[in-house]
Parts: structure tokens; C-alpha cells; sequence
């Protein structure tokens, strides 16, 4: 028995009107979703913008300088000196050594460098940046934040450990009572080449900079 071609005709017509349709439902679907992956996109990358907002500011006087702790400050004015002043810790490898109890204040968000090599201070917290402190015998990564109505050379300071090396250091070392006063800063002022870090009730570290005091 044959069939007319009056009969197959038909349904090839059918079979290309729903093999057209199942394109067409694929396509749309398809570019939705290509839609979606880029809006998507596009939100992500406006985040380090948002980020960025949180940080607090640079304080030009502040940063840079690398700060020569000289003197314990008690609530009723005495001063207590910390030896010794000027010295480099000659066992570290580096080009030039760093000073025995100094400080040094960065503009590195403390998120963005997470190495060693890079500056970094081993923290995920876009909202503080990089601080670099030296002891006795240990170094320390820590992060700090200025308060946003600071003015230049001055204001609220919150300064945060994040990690530090452990060498024992003599018992009459000043160096465990120097990182605990950092951590407890509330407040600085920096006057010339003179920083005065506020902590606890009434005291401050006092430091100088290295580059001037050293050299007088």
C-alpha cells in the first residue's frame, strides 16, 4: 500500500513548526540567562568600590616616618626612657635593619597584600590598614584605623595585633609593655618630629623620628 505525498506533507509541516518552536523556547531561555550572568557580573565589580568607602583616612604626617619610641609617659607626667634608643637589630637580614621599638605607619589596606613580601599584615580587614612594629627581639604585624573626622596630625587611633614572632626576650625587657600600650592606643598627635600616642588613663608612648633623632 503506498501513501500519496498529499499525506506526508502534513507532517513534515508539523514536525518543522515544532522542531522551530523547541529552538526558539531554547534560545530565550539561553539569553536570560547570558542576561543574568552579566547583571551578576556587573555587582560584583562595584564592590571594591563600596569597600574602599570603609577605609578610614591618611594622615600624611602620620605615615611614612619610621617612629623611634623613646619614653614611656605616666599619668602624672613622668617619663620613663626605653633603652636602647638609635640601635638597629643587626641580626635581621635585611638591606638596612630596623631600629629596636619602632613603628612604622602604612597606607596598605590591610586586605589587599596578604604576604610578607607584599607589605601585608596578614588580616581581612578592609576597613583598617598596615602597621609594621619592632620590639626588642620580635616583630609585629598589626593593623590600625583612623577615626573619618580626624584632622592632620591628630585624632582617635585603634591599632590591633595580628601576629608577631615569638623570641624570648630578657626579663627586664620593655618590649611586652611596649605591645600592650599599641594595642590599647585610643588617641595620637604627631608635633614636628614627635608622636605621642595615647593609651589607658592619662599615659603615652612617646616616639621621635628616627630619621632626625638618630642623626642629632
Amino acid at each position: 500500500m503506498q501513501t500519496s505525498n498529499a499525506a506526508i506533507f502534513p507532517v513534515m509541516v508539523m514536525k518543522t513548526f515544532w522542531s522551530r518552536l523547541l529552538l526558539v523556547v531554547f534560545l530565550s531561555v539561553f539569553l536570560i540567562v547570558q542576561a543574568g550572568c552579566e547583571m551578576a557580573g556587573t555587582t560584583t565589580e562595584t564592590e571594591p568600590a563600596d569597600k574602599a568607602d570603609t577605609l578610614g583616612p591618611i594622615d600624611t604626617l602620620l605615615v611614612g616616618p619610621t617612629w623611634q619610641f623613646v619614653a614611656f609617659e605616666e599619668t602624672d607626667g613622668d617619663t620613663a626612657e626605653v633603652r636602647p634608643q638609635c640601635k638597629r637589630l643587626r641580626e635581621w637580614s635585611w638591606p638596612t635593619p630596623p631600629f629596636f621599638h619602632s613603628a612604622n605607619f602604612q597606607t596598605t589596606p590591610a586586605d589587599s597584600a596578604r604576604t610578607h613580601s607584599e607589605g601585608g599584615c596578614f588580616s581581612s580587614q578592609s576597613e583598617f590598614r598596615c602597621m609594621r612594629v619592632y620590639g626588642e627581639r620580635n616583630e609585629a604585624f598589626l593593623t590600625y584605623q583612623l577615626d573619618m573626622e580626624n584632622s592632620v596630625g591628630g585624632g582617635a587611633l585603634g591599632i590591633q595585633f595580628q601576629v608577631h614572632t615569638a623570641v624570648n626576650v630578657p626579663d627586664d625587657s620593655k618590649e611586652p609593655e611596649f605591645f600592650d600600650a599599641l594595642e590599647a592606643a585610643t588617641r595620637y598627635n604627631v608635633d614636628g618630629d614627635r608622636l605621642r600616642v595615647s593609651y589607658g588613663e592619662g599615659k603615652a608612648l612617646l616616639f621621635a623620628d628616627a630619621e632626625t633623632f638618630c642623626n642629632e
